[in-house]
């Protein structure tokens, strides 16, 4: 999820607070001079009005609001709430551009090229284990042991000719090879005590990282469905977890399959935007 997606969001939410504070230092204009307090006393609220404001402290004597002034209360509770929100969203963006500006992703091939070493990093593994030094295309053409439970079961098959379990299975591989997403289906995930086969093993051009993806059909079955659950716990007990590494769909009567909320997810997780 990860290094683009985190600099592709911040960037938004500048751009997004950006145009907040545009919007809000226009309204402010027009909304009564002075500032608001508020006191409680015999314990009533009372609010109060100071009729001038030097930007950062009240001045002047202060004025009791009553029901005959609801209309100066709301528009001066309105000011002030505008002025505390442009005080976070300033300080927000100044961080967020302190960030972007400060801010390297790693990139183990990087570092180890910057090394004094007079040799190429290809003769000693010394980046091995952080990742990154694998391309889509070295990964879609390793080889893998696909599952061999119930290969009578593989009736449908993609547009490219790989052999599913389900109809609906078939039309997500369609997808995935329609956005030219390498995908390995049923491909063997080894933790320390379990090798599990998810239904899809994923390459996220976003994140340039492996995701897997395991599409439940069959929800509405009590028995099925109670599977699900401990086979997803059991994923995230070894780290495997769901909108992170994982991607997960589901079926049932009442929400059946629907190949348009499968190309949206395909946008947001696997393509670069």
């Amino acid at each position: 999820m990860k290094r683009d997606h985190i600099i592709t969001t911040i960037r938004s939410d500048i751009d997004y607070q950006e145009k907040l504070i545009l919007s809000m230092e226009k309204e402010l204009v027009t909304l009564p001079e002075g500032s608001i307090h508020h006191k409680r006393i015999r314990n009533v609220s009372r609010f109060y009005h100071y009729d001038s404001w030097d930007g950062t402290r009240s001045t002047g004597s202060p004025k009791y609001l009553g029901r005959d002034n609801q209309a100066l209360k709301a528009g001066l509770l309105r000011k002030k709430f505008i002025i505390e929100s442009l005080s976070l969203l300033r300080s927000n963006l100044s961080a967020e551009r302190y960030f972007l500006k400060k801010y390297q992703p790693f990139a183990p091939e990087h570092v180890a090229n910057n090394l004094w070493l007079n040799f190429s990093i290809t003769e000693l593994p010394i980046i091995t284990g952080w990742g990154g030094t694998k391309s889509q295309s070295e990964w879609a053409v390793e080889p893998y042991d696909q599952s061999r439970l119930y290969p009578q079961q593989l009736i449908y098959c993609s547009p490219n000719g790989v052999r599913v379990r389900s109809k609906s299975e078939s039309i997500i591989a369609g997808l995935l090879e329609a956005n030219n997403i390498s995908y390995k289906y049923e491909a063997p995930l080894h933790t320390d005590d379990q090798t599990y086969y998810p239904d899809f093993t994923v390459w996220s051009a976003k994140d340039e990282q492996v995701l897997y993806w395991e599409h439940f059909g069959m929800v509405d079955d009590p028995e099925y469905e109670s599977a699900m659950w401990k086979k997803l716990a059991s994923y995230k007990a070894h780290g495997i977890v769901q909108w992170d590494n994982l991607l997960t769909t589901y079926e049932t009567n009442a929400n059946p399959f629907n190949a348009q909320k499968i190309q949206r997810l395909i946008k947001a997780f696997l393509l670069i935007d």
